[in-house]
């Protein structure tokens, strides 16, 4: 893996027990690659997995009370639960913002509870040129 390929970072995975892993969907020689990487990066440590497993348990907290409030039609929720709705969306694309610790697990929970428009992938932004 390449820490200055913005690709690579992708082919790592998070699971809710805060473990890390290659991302399924790779071919066989890039996950073992991905695998070397994890364990000579130490990317597999009890602190890092502790750090993304609460992270993961926090988005998941709030993905599913942001759920409950977004399952009732919009002419049924209270004036708070509106607010609550927004809170909650601004809080769950701030934990997915690069400069957010453990972005990468949060990312990986609102992929999984498909809501990956709530994720920012603002390290690209640099990379963006002004045509």
């Amino acid at each position: 893996m390449d820490p200055t390929d913005p690709d690579d970072p992708l082919k790592l995975v998070f699971n809710d027990d805060g473990r890390v892993a290659p991302d399924p969907d790779l071919d066989e020689a890039a996950q073992s690659q991905v695998k070397f990487a994890i364990e000579y990066l130490g990317l597999s440590q009890s602190q890092l997995d502790g750090g993304r497993r609460k992270t993961w348990r926090d988005c998941t907290r709030k993905i599913a009370k942001y759920s409950r409030i977004a399952k009732k039609h919009k002419g049924e929720r209270t004036v708070e639960e509106c607010e609550t709705l927004l809170e909650l969306r601004n809080e769950l694309i701030a934990m997915s913002k690069s400069s957010s610790e453990f972005s990468a697990a949060a990312r990986c929970c609102l992929t999984v509870n498909r809501l990956p428009a709530f994720i920012l992938c603002d390290e690209l932004a640099p990379l963006a040129v002004d045509v």
